[in-house]
């Protein structure tokens, strides 16, 4: 299942799990496992086809990140994929903020909607826009870039490439931190 992967693709692999922390979840197994993480290639017209059929089959939101190729390591572009009642809405041209005391969210820029994870794990989308966008992307992409050169130098086990068309496979279900109080 997991491809051969070259040390930009592991930096790219980084650059995602770098998002994910700094969006406020941890690495393991959720319990409510509800967003998916992915890179790739920008997102084109087929693309955003694809991450919707995507989304779909794995019952996940999706936070999609863009690189320009697989030898690059910093990303052009990022995609929200929002699964809704009776659809799926792919957002592209977004961008990371970061507001103080806050995690890491996705902006959209074209629309007032920025996308954030709760304390439960899912994803929820705002109605606000920050009001300075230069600031926060520069906050918000300076410190997801710190902490992915603090990530290990070894691809994630359930990492796995998906050719178009493909069905996911879902990643062996660890059981989930439990707490009792």
């Amino acid at each position: 299942m997991n491809a051969t992967y070259t040390s930009n693709a592991l930096r790219q692999q980084n650059y995602v799990n770098a998002l994910r922390i700094e969006m406020g979840l941890p690495l393991h197994a959720l319990a409510n496992d509800g967003i998916g993480y992915m890179f790739g290639p920008p997102v084109d017209v087929p693309a955003s086809a694809e991450l919707a059929r995507i989304a779909q089959e794995i019952g996940k939101d999706l936070v999609h990140v863009s690189f320009q190729n697989a030898i690059v390591h910093k990303p052009i572009g990022f995609t929200v994929v929002w699964r809704e009642l009776d659809h799926v809405e792919v957002m592209t041209n977004c961008m990371p903020s970061v507001s103080e005391g806050n995690g890491v969210s996705l902006v959209c820029l074209r629309s007032d909607r920025q996308f954030a994870v709760d304390s439960r794990g899912s994803m929820i989308r705002l109605s606000v826009k920050p009001a300075d966008l230069r600031t926060v992307r520069k906050l918000a992409m300076r410190r997801i870039k710190k902490t992915a050169d603090l990530l290990a130098c070894e691809h994630l086990a359930d990492t796995q490439t998906i050719e178009s068309g493909a069905v996911p496979t879902p990643p062996q279900r660890r059981a989930p931190l439990v707490l009792f109080s």
